[in-house]
């Protein structure tokens, strides 16, 4: 891996992958610049996959022979609570200050958060903070943070969602602050705003189909915007949109797809669903497919719709590399 590091990037690095104990004693002998420089360099790196022998090696530079390196590499959220042991909360949240004041993307650091202790978080704030701070997260952790509030939240959340506009930067620079600090104390005891209607509701679409069981959410949104529901329905994929996936395509599809997924995915299905699918495979594996799906006997909803998600994440993909197409143009794929 041809990865060029800082020597400050070297050196979060060695920080973050040291036990923390040794980790909180090494801290205590930097000044206040240096600090400063190690969190400034652990962000540049946070979001960079770094490969165990790439750690070792940069270990290796001023340990000989270094074996049997155990690699934690520590998050920038960890990294705050080694530094607030070794030097105290105070010292700890003022430089966290200085680097999201120096940071041009002030929400970048939230992603560095876990989804569950952001939900917790963000289950005090206002709904229109909320959905602020989802729009900038990617679409599956959106929908992790969404999961955990009640279903007319999640309602109201999403319609302050659609109806966003651009914050002013300090606004959302003091967001952050304030929420990755509380974020810090409880770890101790993407994207611009879109303008466009189309874009949020794709947006949302997105998030929906990480979450799973949307359609209480949609039945809630449809009481006050019909057409709005009306546009994320165009934007979302669900299992029963194969019919307008061409045959060739859907054997692209699953020969990424294990059988046994396959056949979960195929339980509950309308027949004609059914018959597409399983004409786009051999005799051979339309057997083994079947055969798996009567072994299985009956399945929870919940174990059918994971199957069918993981699916349609694969032709989501798909679609978007140009492998295959979806044609919703009252065409259905079988036909073609």
């Amino acid at each position: 891996m041809n990865l060029k590091l800082t020597g400050k990037q070297k050196c979060a690095l060695i920080i973050g992958n040291l036990p923390q104990n040794v980790a909180v004693e090494a801290i205590k002998s930097f000044n206040d610049e240096e600090l400063f420089l190690l969190f400034q360099a652990k962000k540049e790196i946070e979001k960079v996959d770094i490969e165990k022998e790439v750690i070792e090696g940069i270990f290796e530079e001023y340990l000989e022979n270094l074996k049997d390196l155990t690699v934690l590499n520590q998050s920038f959220t960890q990294l705050y609570s080694m530094v607030s042991e070794a030097l105290g909360p105070i010292k700890a949240e003022s430089l966290i200050n200085q680097i999201q004041e120096s940071s041009d993307q002030s929400f970048d650091s939230l992603s560095d958060i876990d989804s569950g202790t952001l939900g917790n978080i963000l289950q005090v704030e206002h709904p229109q903070t909320v959905a602020l701070v989802l729009a900038h997260m990617d679409r599956e952790k959106a929908a992790e943070i969404l999961s955990i509030f009640s279903l007319n939240e999640r309602i109201d959340i999403i319609k302050r969602f659609l109806t966003l506009r651009e914050s002013p930067s300090e606004v959302k620079r003091e967001i952050a602050k304030r929420l990755w600090t509380t974020a810090s104390t409880w770890s101790q005891g993407r994207s611009i705003i879109k303008r466009d209607n189309d874009e949020k509701a794709k947006d949302v679409a997105e998030i929906l189909h990480n979450l799973g069981g949307s359609k209480e959410i949609l039945d809630g949104l449809s009481q006050d915007s019909p057409e709005i529901v009306e546009k994320i329905q165009s934007y979302m994929l669900v299992f029963k949109d194969l019919i307008f996936v061409a045959t060739r395509d859907i054997q692209k599809v699953m020969a990424k797809v294990e059988s046994k997924t396959v056949a979960m995915a195929l339980k509950g299905v309308e027949q004609a669903l059914q018959e597409h699918i399983l004409s786009a495979m051999s005799k051979r594996v339309q057997g083994i497919v079947l055969d798996e799906k009567e072994a299985l006997g009956p399945l929870p909803a919940d174990e059918v719709l994971q199957a069918q998600q993981l699916i349609m994440r694969e032709v989501k993909t798909m679609e978007e590399e140009g492998v295959i197409r979806i044609l919703k143009d009252g065409q259905e794929g079988m036909l073609e």
